[in-house]
C-alpha cells in the first residue's frame, strides 16, 4: 500500500486518485481472496525457512522478502498454522500477522485484473517528480505511463522485495531513509540490511 503513497507524493498520482486507488484495491483484494488465507513473519533466511516448510509439507509462498533474516510467507490459514507450529518447534521466531488475507501472493492474484482496468481506466498518470522504486522489482518505476501502470497492477499478488529495493536504493545514492507511520519496523530492517555501509 505503501507504494501508493510514495506515487503520489512524486506526484504521479492526484490524491484523489490515491483515495479511489486504495478504496479499489482494498475491494478487489477482499473479493479476490480465494479461501481464508493469511501471513507468517519469520526470524531466519529464506532458504532455511523455506527447507523447514518442505520438509513438514507445507505450502507457503515468500510475500515478503524483508531482510536476509526476516521472511514473511503467506497462504491457506491451516499452513499458517502449522508453519508457525513447526518453524516454532525447530527454535525459530515465527509471528502470525493480523492481517485478513495471504497478500502478495497467489490467492489473492485475481484481483489484478479488475485492479489493472481500474488503473488504467479511472487513474491519471503525470511525470515523476523523483524517482519512486517498485517493491516487487527493486528498481524504480518507468516513466512510460503503460508500464509504469502495468508495474503497479502486477503488485498485489507478487512478493515484496523490500530487502532488494533497499540495497537498490542505497547504490542508486539513496542515504536517508524515514518511515512514516508508527512504529519503526521499517527503519530497523533498513539499518540491518545496510548494515556497515
Amino acid at each position: 500500500f505503501g507504494e501508493l503513497s510514495a506515487l503520489a507524493c512524486a506526484g504521479v498520482i492526484s490524491e484523489r486518485d490515491l483515495l479511489a486507488l486504495s478504496f479499489a484495491r482494498g475491494r478487489f483484494m477482499a473479493e479476490a481472496s480465494v479461501g481464508a488465507g493469511g501471513m507468517l513473519a519469520v526470524l531466519a533466511p529464506e532458504n532455511e525457512v523455506q527447507s523447514i516448510l518442505k520438509s513438514g509439507n507445507i505450502s507457503l509462498v515468500s510475500a515478503n522478502r524483508n531482510s536476509a533474516k526476516q521472511i514473511v510467507l503467506a497462504g491457506p490459514v491451516d499452513q499458517v498454522d502449522k508453519a508457525a507450529l513447526l518453524l516454532g518447534q525447530k527454535g525459530l521466531v515465527a509471528r502470525k500477522l493480523q492481517v485478513g488475507g495471504a497478500f502478495h501472493s497467489p490467492m489473492v492474484a485475481d484481483a489484478q485484473m479488475p485492479f489493472a482496468s481500474f488503473v488504467n481506466e479511472q487513474v491519471g498518470w503525470n511525470r515523476f517528480q523523483h524517482p519512486v522504486y517498485s517493491n516487487t522489482y527493486a528498481r524504480p518505476y518507468p516513466e512510460n505511463f503503460h508500464d509504469g501502470k502495468a508495474v503497479l497492477a502486477a503488485q498485489l499478488a507478487r512478493s515484496v522485495e523490500f530487502q532488494s529495493m533497499i540495497q537498490a536504493m542505497h547504490l542508486d545514492g539513496g542515504r536517508i531513509f524515514i518511515e512514516v507511520g508508527p512504529g519503526g519496523r521499517l527503519v530497523g530492517l533498513v539499518s540491518e540490511i545496510l548494515a556497515g555501509k
